[in-house]
């Protein structure tokens, strides 16, 4: 079962393509489809992977900002995570900040640390 709308709120949306590279109108049914569902109205920030082999690099970003043109929504994009190369992790579950003027997402490790609880262990 998806998650709630509830469950979604104040958090970040991670998405990438895959090794699938889906064309740009099945790319854009897929983001309609969270759109519909209203994600967007609840999440704080996109984070985009890198499209494998760069494959429809422009058609997909263009695709983003066509769905999300009515959202004052953070987003990176191209970021190396996901099914392409380089790739790093993404922790889930922990706070993070989101910054498109420094273009960077800092997560914060004392919240990892405490195994995701904002209070300290004594």
């Amino acid at each position: 079962m998806f998650p709630s709308l509830d469950e979604w709120k104040n958090t970040l949306l991670f998405i990438e393509t895959s090794e699938e590279r889906p064309s740009p109108d099945k790319f854009k049914e897929m983001l309609q489809v969270l759109k519909n569902y209203r994600l967007f109205d609840v999440i704080n920030g996109v984070l985009v992977g890198k499209p494998q082999n760069e494959v429809h690099y422009e058609e997909y970003k263009s695709v983003l900002v066509e769905i999300l043109q009515d959202k004052t929504i953070p987003i990176l994009y191209n970021l190396p995570f996901g099914h392409a190369y380089p790739r790093c992790l993404l922790p889930y579950g922990i706070e993070a900040k989101l910054d498109t003027e420094n273009k960077s997402v800092t997560f914060n490790e004392s919240y990892f640390q405490n195994g995701g609880s904002d209070q300290k262990n004594d």
